[in-house]
């Protein structure tokens, strides 16, 4: 499943309830976390190439 997934089916509540232990949380946010600095390095090397 893609993180842009996941996050759509937690903000419609469309998850088991299994889902809210706290080992999936903390894989939730490291995956977030993940994707955060994915955009920000894909921004840095865009501003170089400028």
């Amino acid at each position: 499943m893609e993180f842009s997934t996941i996050k759509q089916r937690l903000a419609d509540d469309d998850l088991p309830d299994d889902a809210y232990s706290y080992d999936v949380e903390q894989d939730f946010w490291e995956w977030e976390e993940a994707e955060r600095l994915k955009d920000h390095y894909r921004q840095v090397q865009g501003n170089r190439r400028s």
